[in-house]
């Protein structure tokens, strides 16, 4: 039994329909690890079976790109659902707080997290109005004696 046929022996190609895709996802069915992505043992390595299925039907994967999931299924391994993309896009296509906060656009407050009123320092965003707000408050707290 060649590579091919092995690998898709764990394979379930009538996986749930992605519309967005337009096609079915292929379910890995063989070892998944505790994030919940399947592994793949090959010539004595383990692989993720993601990334083995993308190298063996479109090729070899760049260094410092990484595959991401667009039918958001990680347990898929149809490579018409995976693509390649870096570190970054990856982490802020998924379901993480550096996304979500990415994706904010008004602070707790409501006041907007854009343009005049956005502070990024080191790395974070902050509202420009809260930090004034919490300032002047601050500025006239009473001072026990």
């Amino acid at each position: 039994m060649d590579k091919d046929e092995k690998f898709f022996e764990k394979t379930n190609k009538n996986g749930p329909m992605n519309v967005a895709m337009g096609s079915r996802c292929w379910i890995w069915n063989g070892n998944k690890n505790e994030f919940g992505y399947g592994r793949y043992y090959f010539n004595g390595c383990v692989k993720y079976a993601h990334r083995f299925a993308y190298e063996m039907t479109i090729g070899p994967i760049p260094e410092r790109l990484v595959i991401d999931h667009l039918c958001r299924n990680r347990l898929c391994v149809n490579p018409h659902h995976l693509e390649l993309v870096d570190i970054a896009t990856n982490v802020l296509r998924g379901d993480t707080i550096a996304s979500h906060r990415k994706a904010q656009t008004h602070c707790a407050r409501g006041h907007p997290l854009s343009d005049n009123n956005l502070r990024i320092y080191r790395g974070k965003r902050y509202c420009k109005e809260c930090q004034r707000i919490n300032k002047n408050i601050n500025k006239h707290r009473a001072i026990p004696d």
